[in-house]
């Protein structure tokens, strides 16, 4: 066996695994980039805000929200929600109390905007004509800041018995980030 003749036969190897190897990167090239574009690639979904809430009621207990009680919530310094002008008839629970419930962020990292904030549960006063209970009020609805960042907020009407979370949900991920229940829950 000579040497030289060894080394003239092992011409067709090369070639042969370089192709093998050339296709194997491609076809794990191309996986990764699908899994991207067909949005397998981002399974962690959004994060949670890290938003700490202050929430507090304040009483009001009355029948009309164009009454005099009506410039109380007038003098609330964020954004209240829940202003009828046509003196329609407000729900109250069973002990006839009612009021406006402020939801106000203590601290924040960037802020929070309204876009996937809901307040969901029992004794939530809609902004109507004709003023009734709701399960469910969405932030980004109402005439409320775009973003909400430290010593800002918002608030609600609410019946006395209410029991309240504010839960942020996009479709994909939810959490709640923060409950409340009324003196006649």
């Amino acid at each position: 066996m000579q040497i030289r003749n060894l080394f003239n036969e092992d011409d067709a190897v090369s070639p042969v695994i370089g192709v093998i190897l050339m296709v194997a990167i491609t076809v794990i090239l191309a996986a990764v980039i699908a899994s991207f574009v067909l949005g397998l690639g981002d399974t962690a979904g959004e994060t949670q805000p890290t938003v700490t809430w202050n929430i507090e009621y304040d009483e009001i207990n009355t029948d009309q929200w164009n009454s005099s009680s009506a410039r109380e919530i007038e003098d609330y310094s964020t954004t209240v929600v829940s202003d009828w002008d046509s003196g329609g008839k407000v729900p109250t629970s069973s002990s006839g109390n009612n009021g406006i419930l402020t939801f106000t962020v203590e601290s924040s990292g960037e802020g929070i905007g309204p876009d996937d904030l809901y307040l969901r549960g029992d004794g939530l006063i809609t902004d109507d004509t004709d003023p009734s209970i709701t399960d469910e009020i969405e932030i980004s609805a109402l005439e409320t800041r775009s973003n909400f960042s430290a010593s800002q907020g918002f608030s609600v009407a609410v019946a006395g018995n209410y029991s309240v979370d504010l839960v942020w949900d996009t479709g994909d991920d939810s959490a709640t980030l923060d409950s409340d229940t009324g003196p006649d829950a």
